[in-house]
């Protein structure tokens, strides 16, 4: 017997889970904001040369007159060249841009003219916040384990308030970038805490539900980001934006308990029945202080804690488990880089770009309602690979639209 003998007598979802986990759905709405908001802050908007006779504030618009004489014609793209203008007859290069102003008021790209020769500088900042996400799911995770859900949750949550704010008033693209990859490994700090502390309290026959309700909270996050971006043109005020609503989550000290298991797996068994007889009076249940000992007899370590020690290279040890945990891994890269991929490029879709995003973020909400009917009907492996297949083959079905059909 062990803790998980003593949720069903609990409720597997009662009223106190319910009531907790509602709270921890939250924080991953601000998580969605940070991962998905660069489509905004690091926009590209159409832009030319500044010419010699121009000021930085002019119009976009130019005469086709001027267009003709200043700038040269791309005939495989079918438009004016936005790097290069024409000075004496002869075809430069520029060095400083005008951009359009008609959708976007300032992003980074237009700040720093990352453009053009530069114009790598965008794509290596959303690398570098990937590899943040990736050492915070890491590093964080292996910190709970070692310190607490809780006080990682809370670390990560202030530290992704400080930098996220210190983004917004970069003075320059590195500083924007390694502060933005800060934030990126608090998100999996944030997310990835909240998600486990969530799942440890409830009971199996509960956790598809409870694990995927999560995740339509990002997917709200998602359709969110694009109403702050639509009334907030300015990249720097859009960053303040998103990372503001963090600090209402600075309260969940006082609501949010330390993860039961956690504590049992650290032998604090006093602060473990605390909680639980917390969750009891609750869920309108009654267990004995000598029933919970029973329950959670086989929870108890030895005094040489050293010889239960576990770490994540344990799963690399046996095949069986290393195998599996390699797919897994190999199917969570591509499932990232296809999810990201697609969601930071929907600005370069047809139509609305805000009306784009909203539609991108919402077309989740029916696939996680299809995976709560379905995940312990037909079972995690056909979903999963039945998903993967679809998937593929609808990105390989984008290779059959036409050029300019952007909008298919």
């Amino acid at each position: 017997m062990g803790y998980d003998d003593v949720i069903p007598v609990l409720g597997d979802f009662g009223r106190y889970q319910r009531r907790i986990y509602l709270l921890l759905c939250f924080p991953a709405i601000i998580c969605a904001f940070h991962k998905l908001a660069n489509v905004f802050i690091q926009a590209r908007p159409d832009f030319r040369c500044q010419l010699p006779d121009e000021f930085s504030n002019a119009s976009f618009v130019l005469e086709k007159t001027i267009m003709n004489n200043s700038y040269p014609f791309n005939h495989k793209q079918n438009k004016y060249s936005s790097c290069e203008m024409m000075r004496n007859g002869t075809i430069i290069p520029c060095d400083k841009y005008i951009y359009d102003t008609s959708v976007y008021e300032s992003t980074t790209v237009m700040e720093w003219d990352l453009v053009c020769n530069r114009a790598y500088l965008s794509a290596t900042s959303d690398s570098i916040f990937m590899v943040g996400v990736m050492l915070g799911s890491i590093g964080f995770g292996e910190l709970s384990d070692k310190f607490g859900r809780k006080l990682i949750f809370f670390i990560c949550l202030v530290i992704q308030v400080i930098f996220g704010l210190i983004a917004a008033i970069a003075p320059e693209f590195w500083t924007f970038t390694i502060t933005r990859a800060v934030v990126g490994a608090t998100t999996s700090g944030v997310f990835l805490v909240a998600y486990v502390i969530g799942m440890e309290m409830v009971g199996p026959p509960k956790r598809p539900l409870a694990g995927t309700i999560l995740q339509m909270f990002f997917s709200v996050g998602y359709m969110l980001t694009a109403l702050f971006a639509y009334y907030i043109h300015h990249w720097r005020y859009l960053q303040i934006a998103i990372t503001v609503p963090g600090l209402l989550f600075f309260c969940y000290w006082w609501f949010i308990p330390e993860s039961t298991r956690w504590l049992i797996t650290k032998n604090r068994i006093d602060d473990a029945k605390k909680y639980i007889q917390i969750a009891a009076k609750e869920n309108k249940v009654k267990i004995s202080d000598e029933q919970l000992d029973t329950l959670l007899l086989s929870d108890l370590k030895p005094a040489n804690k050293d010889e239960n020690r576990a770490t994540v290279l344990d799963i690399f040890r046996h095949s069986n488990l290393r195998k599996r945990s390699m797919i897994i891994f190999f199917d969570w890269f591509a499932n990232s880089l296809t999810y990201y991929g697609l969601s930071w490029n929907t600005n370069n879709l047809g139509g609305n770009v805000y009306l784009n995003f909203v539609v991108s973020g919402a077309v989740e909400i029916p696939a996680y309602i299809f995976l709560i009917f379905t995940l312990n009907k037909w079972g995690r492996k056909i979903i999963l690979c039945g998903c993967m297949v679809t998937a593929g083959a609808a990105l390989l079905l984008t290779l059959a639209v036409p050029p300019g059909k952007s909008a298919i």
